[in-house]
């Protein structure tokens, strides 16, 4: 199942995607996404170094899939 950082890493991914999905990536802010996940915006900034880092790994991960 993975270590917890992965576990929450994978739900902050999980969490974007959806969103963006719904809202598009301009429409959905970092607090969306921490707010609609349940972490903190410190928890974020520890997987991710912002947005673009973000949308860089939901496309590799998609990539992947």
């Amino acid at each position: 199942m993975g270590s917890k950082g992965q576990r929450t890493r994978e739900h902050l991914l999980g969490t974007a995607q959806k969103l963006i999905l719904q809202r598009g990536y301009a429409g959905t802010s970092i607090d969306d996404i921490i707010g609609e996940a349940g972490i903190t915006k410190g928890g974020f900034f520890y997987h991710f170094d912002g947005k673009n880092d973000l949308a860089k790994h939901l496309i590799q991960r998609y990539l992947d899939q």
